[in-house]
Formats: structure tokens, sequence, C-alpha cells
């Protein structure tokens, strides 16, 4: 096998929106660099070279963000065969150092080949004076193309034998990049805006916002920026005299969302017009944000309302992926219970029109891996039986308030109204029911936060209950689940000792010696991000196996896929989600059983419901 690294230079960063290759650079395992200029006088035959190269399959090409180089070489039309053997070395850098403060190919040559930086900078200058790189003078881009083509044919030959000396990080290497390619399909497809939907939202938020301003006026007598830190620091601690609960690295008191949200009490008791106050500035806060991400959903889509976000596959510390331009991971719902107004965002995005869209998400992942590292054998044999965790949770956690009935129905009712009030309409079996699912949602936060380190305030304030019976709970629970209720406090020495965690797939995940405690976040994170990546090349294969382009994902979001079926496959529809379920939880590496929940829906994605089907 020949390898050889290739660089595009671009007319601008987007291939769907009109950014095109103006030059290619290539360096052999020697060291031996060319350079192709499209606007040469013999560009044709430099644009045959690159097709030429890109159609043997016995060259292997090394990039440095294959993902762009493969979305460009896609979007001009360039014939890729499937078997090409691809590397990048970015990836490999994010693999061996995932704490680098930066994987850029200049600065990763400096450090790791001490690659001089010269022309980078003077290429940067000139970018400044000439607006795009096709302009700067092809004598300086020159030596600018043959130092890129250079540093990554001298990183892969540094990274490989790194990542290569364990198996299951090659694997794993291997896998993230397949999912390129996977990926780079995904964003040419792009999802659906509604555009109509997303126009009335903004309009119901402008009215909104309006209103909040006329309401705060009235109450102030003038006008108050309630965007403005300054001013809502101003209001709550001097004006209202609140007393703060957190403060910025300034010193001053802090005033985002969650301080706000923590104030609460306070503005409680403070009397209504503060408690109203309170929800002015959560509302204001959430509308103007709520508009800025709709405008970025408008102008993101093109003219057929289709949205092209990047998809980043690796760029966080932990592997997970992200998506930008528009940010696609944090799409709110219609409701939702950690914030009082959201943006029900989700009604923004439909299915193309003869299509559904498919939602799988893995249950309760995180509490599955925490039991799959731990390898905790109560819960693991809880797990293989159907059992629920959080009930297990519950019981031992809230102890005689879930096991007697009377007095689990008296303590939700003291904890919610709304409880309280429809008692009286429900049988005595209904009122118990509610009242347990009511404390199985509480513990179920508790459980996340015990195994996560939380101590018994922290519980106590979840549960509402005292001190005194968290610490009773919580004793009750490492007593008999000691693996899964030290599983922060085990996994921050391993952190001390060796400054890594290690995921299911082998993937060395470096945290900063003094922050021990995130080694359990950055396992369970690295960990199932793992498993979404290869659930996702898993279901492309069989999707494109069983009905070629009648069905493709369409986005990741955190431990869920977004699938767009064809309505012509409705028919075989409970055999498609089955077989896409036994890829998705088919992981070789995961021991614990995992599990996926469906949801469905004809229009946009807010509709969409728990798809009911009969499981093989």
């Amino acid at each position: 096998m020949e390898y050889i690294a290739i660089d595009v230079e671009t007319t601008g960063l987007d291939p769907y929106k009109g950014a095109r290759i103006f030059s290619f650079a290539t360096c052999d395992w020697e060291g031996q660099t060319e350079v192709y200029r499209f606007d040469a006088v013999d560009g044709d035959q430099c644009r045959k070279k690159l097709q030429e190269i890109l159609w043997d399959t016995s060259i292997a090409k090394i990039c440095h963000n294959y993902h762009f180089e493969y979305a460009m070489f896609s979007a001009e039309g360039y014939i890729i065969p499937e078997e090409t053997e691809w590397h990048d070395t970015m990836i490999m850098s994010q693999m061996v150092d995932n704490l680098s403060p930066s994987h850029a190919l200049d600065e990763l040559a400096f450090k790791w080949c001490r690659y001089p930086l010269e022309q980078d900078n003077e290429v940067s200058r000139a970018a400044k004076i000439y607006g795009t790189y096709d302009k700067i003078p092809k004598k300086l881009m020159d030596v600018y193309q043959r130092a890129d083509v250079e540093r990554t044919m001298l990183l892969y030959r540094g990274f490989e034998p790194l990542v290569k000396r364990d198996e299951r990080v090659w694997a794993d290497y291997l896998n993230e990049l397949e999912l390129v390619i996977h990926t780079v399909s995904m964003e040419s497809r792009g999802i659906m805006l509604a555009r109509n939907e997303a126009n009335k939202l903004m309009a119901w938020m402008s009215e909104e916002i309006k209103r909040i301003e006329k309401e705060t006026f009235s109450i102030f007598g003038g006008f108050v920026n309630l965007n403005s830190g300054k001013q809502v620091a101003q209001l709550l601690f001097k004006d209202l005299a609140l007393s703060p609960i957190s403060f910025t690295g300034a010193g001053n008191p802090s005033v985002d969302k969650e301080s706000i949200e923590e104030l609460g009490p306070q503005a409680k008791s403070a009397g209504p017009h503060v408690e109203k106050l309170f929800d002015l500035i959560l509302q204001q806060r959430s509308y103007v944000k709520g508009t800025a991400m709709i405008k970025s959903y408008l102008t993101a889509a093109d003219d057929k309302d289709i949205i092209r976000p990047h998809i980043n596959t690796n760029r966080a510390r932990t592997g997970r992926e992200s998506a930008e331009n528009p940010n696609m991971q944090n799409i709110s719902k219609d409701a939702a219970l950690k914030t009082k107004f959201p943006v029900p965002a989700r009604k923004c995005f439909r299915s193309r029109p003869g299509h559904i869209l498919l939602l799988g998400d893995y249950a309760g992942i995180e509490l599955r891996l925490i039991i799959e590292h731990t390898q905790d054998p109560e819960m693991v044999e809880l797990l293989r039986t159907g059992g629920d965790p959080h009930i297990e949770a519950t019981k031992l956690l809230y102890g005689s308030i879930y096991r007697d009935e009377e007095r689990a129905i008296l303590f939700c009712a003291g904890k919610d109204e709304n409880f309280k009030d429809s008692i009286l309409t429900m049988s005595r079996e209904e009122a118990v029911k509610k009242a347990r699912k009511m404390l199985r949602t509480a513990a179920k936060n508790a459980h996340f936060a015990l195994a996560y380190g939380a101590g018994a305030p922290k519980i106590a304030e979840t549960l509402m209950i005292s001190e005194l019976e968290a610490i009773e709970g919580l004793t009750a629970y490492k007593l008999k689940y000691p693996k899964i209720g030290f599983f922060t406090q085990n996994t921050a020495r391993i952190v001390d000792r060796y400054g890594f965690v290690t995921t299911s797939f082998g993937r060395r995940l470096y945290l900063r010696r003094d922050k021990p405690y995130s080694g359990s976040n950055y396992l369970i994170q690295g960990t199932a991000a793992g498993i979404l990546k290869r659930a996702q090349n898993k279901v492309t294969r069989y999707l494109k196996e069983e009905l070629g382009e009648g069905a493709q994902i369409l986005l990741p979001i955190h431990d869920e896929i977004i699938v767009e079926v064809s309505r012509k496959y409705l028919k075989v529809l409970p055999e498609l989600v089955n077989g896409m379920t036994q890829q998705m939880i088919t992981i070789p590496e995961i021991k614990v059983p995992l599990d996926i929940e469906w949801k469905m829906t004809t229009y946009t994605w807010n509709k969409a419901k728990e798809y009911h089907y009969e499981k093989n």
C-alpha cells in the first residue's frame, strides 16, 4: 500500500454554500511534495490528477481533518471507491491527547515535530489583505501548501504507532473513520425546516417579549433590561436586598439561569410581586435566546428549506459529537422539567413530504453504563432480569415513605399542590400508583447524583427530605450497592494514580489532575459516545442493505438518532425498527443489556409519539 498526504485549498469552508476546491497538494512517504492549481494553464489536468488519486485504491490517503476534505470531494462530484483507505491525523491527535488545547495542524506539527510556523503567519496576514485564499499570490500559497502536507505526513508517521499499540484503540480509530463518511452523507441530506411553524414561533416570542417589557415597566415605572446582568444584579441584590447564591470569577453576584432559579425560595418569601419578577426574568431570557436560536435555523435553511448543520464527530474531550451552524444538540422540547419557560423549538423541524421521522433513544444509558463499569453483581442481575434500578433506589432512598402507602400519598400531597388537589378524584390504588411514580422520578435524579458523588445535603434537596433521612437512605443504598455508591470516589482514585480513565473501547481520556472527580463523567460520556458512533455506522449499513436510499440517519443528538424513512416502507416498519434496535444494542464491548425507546412522527419533530411494536 502506498501512502500519501493530501490537502485541499478552497474558496470557503462550507461545501453546501458554494465553497469550491481551487488547489490541492500531496506529500509521499519520503517527503516529496507536489502542488496542483486548478487555475493554472493545466488546470483541467490537475482536476483529472485529483480524480486519479482518489480512484486509486492502492493509495491510502492521509488528511488532517478528513471530514472537510471528504465533504468537499463529495460536493464536487469526485468518485471515491468505498474500499479506499483513509487516515486522519486530527482524529489521531484527539485520541492520543484529548486534553490538547488545539488540534490545528500547524500547532500540532510545532508541538510534536517542531515544524516552524512562519509561513502560516505570512498566509494569515495575506488572507486579511486578499480576502480569500485563492486570491493570495501563488508563490506564497505554494510554500504554505507544501508545508501543510509535509506536516500531515510527519504527524501520521508519529501518531500511527501510538494509536496502533492497542488493538482496541485502533479499532476505535477505524470506527471514527467510517463515521466520517456516514456523517458527510447526513450533512449532505440535511434536515427539513418547518418554515411556517418557525415563523409562527418567532411571532409568538416577539409578542411575549413585548408583553414582558410592558409588565416590567408597570412594576418599576421605567424600562429595565432583564437581559443585562448588571441591571438584574442591581435589581435583585441592592433594590430588593436578596442574598446572592453564588459569585462569578470576578467576585460579582451570579445572575445566570441556575443562580436565578436557586434564588426562587427567597423570591417566594419576599412576596408575590418579587416572585412575578423572577418569572419575568426567566421568560425574557428564554424568549430572547429562543429568538436568536430560531433565527439561526431560518438563516441556515436553503431555498428548499433544508438545513445542513456541520456535525463534529470527535471535537469534545470525551469524544462526544456536536453540531453547529446551527447548533442542533440542544433543541428544547415543548415542556422540560428543568426549564420553567421552554421554547418549543422542535416544532421547527419536520419530515420531508412522503417521509416519517423515527427517533431512537438509548433508554437509561447513563445508569446502565455506571453498572457496566462497576459490574455491581446485584445491579447487573437486576438489569438482565428486566428489573428497574431506579425503583430499587427509590425503595432504599425513601425507605418507609415508599413502603407505607398512606405515608407516600401524604408526602407527595405535601410537596405537590396539583397532586393534592387531584387526590379526591382518584381511587386509593390510583393515588398510590401516582405517588410512587412521583417518588421514583425524584429518586431517579438522586440515583444519578449519588453515583456521581453527591453527599447527603444534595440528596436531601433532591428528594425533599431531611438530611438525617437522606443519610439513612444513602447508607442503606451503599451497603447494598457499594460499587455504585462509591463509583465516583473509586474513579477519582484511578485518575489520581494514572491521570486518565479508559472507556469500554480502550480509549484513554486524560483529565486534569486537579479535577479527578470529573473522571466518572468522562468515563460514562466517553463510553456512551463510542456506543452511539458504532450504532450510527451499523444502522447506516443496515438501512442501506435493506432499503437502499429509502431511509437514512439525519442527525445524532446525545444518545439518540433521528432517522427519516420513506412512507412506502410503513408496512414493514415493525421489522425495520426491530432491525435497527438489534444493530444499536448489539455492542460486543458492552456486557449489560441495552435498550432503545422509539418515537415516530409524520410531520414535526415535537409531535413524535411513542412507537409501540412487538420486539423480536
